[in-house]
């Protein structure tokens, strides 16, 4: 199975409390983030059109998100 049924494509146990603080010592409005983080099962599969364009991830049966290059700096 991929994305969220396989652990294979799951962010390891240490993940919640790096990626809390890298950000809190990153942006100040992020700090003491790590109480309100909610660790879920996510996809994580990316592919690319034939013209380079990144869909990430399956939302329904018709739909995928599409994301630009910058797309990781948006999440946050």
């Amino acid at each position: 199975p991929y994305g969220h049924l396989s652990d294979a494509y799951q962010a390891d146990d240490w993940f919640p409390e790096y990626y809390c603080r890298t950000l809190g010592m990153l942006f100040e409005r992020f700090e003491d983030l790590e109480p309100y983080f909610k660790q879920r099962r996510n996809g994580g599969i990316g592919a690319f059109t034939p013209d380079n364009v990144p869909i990430f991830d399956h939302v329904a049966d018709n739909a995928f998100v599409i994301a630009d290059s910058n797309h990781g700096f948006k999440m946050i």
